[in-house]
């Protein structure tokens, strides 16, 4: 196992930035292991172990961590970057991982819902209340947090995601694991919270006919 430099750690990051994309795009054409090269935006690096951006976060230590389909993605370069940059502004280094399951291992002062030692899951997506936002949208202040107005807000963005050592996050943005589920389970959480989301806009009933898209 890589041994990370004392006050670092070791984080996957993802350089969205022409220098990258460009080259490793044209050659993944014909040679596939572009994409896992020393040029390519994903990259494994040894970066500065951050301390705590504010009092109500929390530092966690990965223990499992999904691919997601977005994830991929990003990794093959699969998208439209003439329209990119402009859906996602200063995304030009990004920490791939969202599907993750890790052990609470510091927390701020004002953290009340969680303490060291905690088994984890991860809601992710910056949100009003992880920007420190004094008036949060509608979608926020109701608690649909994955449906903030705002998106992206100025706010600490830091190093680290779940294919990381650590994160550092929001304590709104991670919930307690009960025992009797486990790592396995628990990392697949987000990804059926997705698909449970989709039903219950909508549930069958009795006899209905119904679609289901996608290969999921």
């Amino acid at each position: 196992m890589l041994k990370a430099r004392e006050g670092a750690m070791w984080t996957s990051t993802l350089e969205l930035n022409p220098s990258h994309v460009i080259p490793t795009k044209l050659l993944g054409l014909i040679w596939r292991g572009a994409y896992f090269s020393s040029f390519a935006p994903l990259q494994v690096q040894n970066l500065p172990r951050q301390p705590l951006p504010a009092s109500n976060w929390v530092r966690v230590r990965n223990s499992l961590a999904g691919i997601c389909g977005s994830d991929l993605q990003l990794i093959f370069v699969d998208g439209d970057y003439s329209v990119a940059p402009a859906a996602l502004p200063n995304h030009n280094r990004s920490y791939p991982g969202h599907e993750v399951v890790g052990e609470v291992i510091e927390v701020g002062d004002d953290v009340r819902h969680l303490h060291v030692g905690d088994r984890v899951a991860l809601q992710y997506g910056p949100n009003c209340i992880t920007a420190g936002v004094q008036e949060p949208c509608r979608s926020c202040a109701s608690g649909h947090y994955g449906l903030c107005e705002y998106g992206e807000l100025p706010g600490p963005q830091p190093i680290g995601g779940g294919w990381s050592e650590e994160m550092l996050l929001h304590e709104q943005q991670l919930f307690r694991l009960p025992t009797d589920i486990n790592d396995m389970q628990g990392v697949l959480l987000e990804p059926s919270a997705v698909a449970l989301h989709a039903v219950l806009r909508h549930v069958p009933q009795g006899q209905d006919r119904i679609l289901i898209i996608g290969a999921g």
